[in-house]
């Protein structure tokens, strides 16, 4: 008989996933195209977003290198972790929550973008990434992904939420 595999973002095939072979990071890799290296920005405390910790955590069980440049939270120790399979930079604390103006609204956006972008060319040049995985609030962000974008690299923005109808409910 015709034997199909699904596979959904949240939920891996697992007999895929066990018939396959080994990758680098210890975990399973469906052995269909080879390992992808994938880069995720994200303005947010990545242990508190669960949407991109599925997202993330996925690709490394199928076996894709994953790293993702996030805000560090009140319990991150150190620059960089691996959860899940998962590389994790922590490249700003973040802003506090006093943001009355358009100012200091702004400066920890603009200060994360710029750390992201000079992060991301880096880490790119030292080894080139396949994908460049953007998620929104702010929508410039993707703007960090520049020199991926120019060297070959896939970009995807993620929009989470609508900008400029959070920006006139918050302002």
């Amino acid at each position: 008989g015709r034997v199909e595999t699904r596979v959904a973002a949240a939920e891996p095939d697992r007999a895929a996933v066990a018939l396959s072979s080994e990758n680098p990071n210890g975990l399973q890799t469906r052995g269909r195209c080879p390992p992808k290296r994938v880069c995720m920005i994200v303005y947010s405390n990545y242990e508190s977003d669960n949407r991109v910790m599925r997202y993330a955590e996925e690709l490394a069980r199928r076996g894709d290198s994953v790293e993702v440049l996030a805000l560090s939270g009140a319990r991150t120790t150190g620059r960089a972790s691996l959860m899940s399979g998962v590389r994790v930079r922590w490249i700003q604390r973040r802003a506090r929550r006093d943001e009355k103006s358009l100012g200091s609204y702004m400066w920890p956006l603009l200060k994360f973008s710029a750390l992201a972008s000079v992060v991301v060319t880096w880490r790119h040049l030292r080894h080139p990434y396949d994908l460049v995985h953007v998620h929104n609030m702010p929508d410039f962000l993707v703007f960090t992904a520049w020199f991926p974008r120019l060297t070959g690299a896939k970009i995807i923005l993620d929009i989470h939420d609508v900008v400029p109808e959070f920006y006139a409910s918050k302002f």
